[in-house]
């Protein structure tokens, strides 16, 4: 089971989607491609290549980054 928060910029326009399962939250762009994962357990967030991206969850940067 999976939960979903839309993310939208300051026009009100989605810009992206965070998935949280129970395990990770997925970082997705306004078209649903993923851009990263965070894992909790772990405390940090990988890109979509699932190369270390940072410490702590940057899912937000991602997305904000992929909308320009």
């Amino acid at each position: 089971m999976s939960n979903e928060t839309i993310v939208r910029d300051r026009f009100q326009r989605i810009i992206g989607y965070i998935e949280t399962t129970p395990s990770e939250r997925i970082a997705r762009d306004k078209h649903r491609t993923i851009l990263g994962f965070y894992s909790p357990r772990d405390d940090y967030t990988r890109d979509k290549h699932k190369m270390l991206y940072g410490a702590g969850d940057h899912l937000m940067s991602l997305i904000t980054n992929a909308a320009g």
